[in-house]
């Protein structure tokens, strides 16, 4: 597990096209206080690309089902990234721009799905 960034660069490398996103890919398992993996970077050391995809990746892990867990409610992932970021895992910064933004758009993606499964929105059917 913990050899896969280094893989999927390599992978990727022989690929012209993604050369831009090859550090994205070695180092999106990096953690914040330098516990990470596989280059042990701290803080600005992780591309800014790697932390934001890193955030996003692990909200979305946490809320999809996989064979062993059940998907986390939004707000339970949240509680989650939280308190990996007050362990220093994450860039506080970017975690806080996720939140925010997961706070504005998590209305409007769950009325889109409401609108999508033929559920009542105040009151009238839609």
């Amino acid at each position: 597990m913990r050899s896969h960034p280094a893989r999927g660069e390599n992978i990727c490398r022989g690929l012209p096209s993604l050369a831009p996103v090859l550090p994205v890919i070695r180092s999106h398992h990096e953690r914040w206080d330098g516990s990470g993996y596989p280059d042990g970077l701290k803080g600005e050391e992780i591309p800014l690309l790697a932390r934001v995809l890193q955030v996003a990746d692990i909200y979305d892990a946490l809320t999809s089902a996989r064979p062993y867990k059940r998907a986390f409610a939004p707000e339970e992932a949240t509680a989650i990234l939280r308190s990996e970021t007050k362990k220093g895992w994450r860039d506080p910064n970017v975690v806080e721009v996720f939140l925010s933004l997961h706070q504005t758009l998590l209305p409007i993606t769950m009325l889109g799905q409401r609108v999508a499964e033929g559920a009542e929105v105040r009151g009238q059917c839609l």
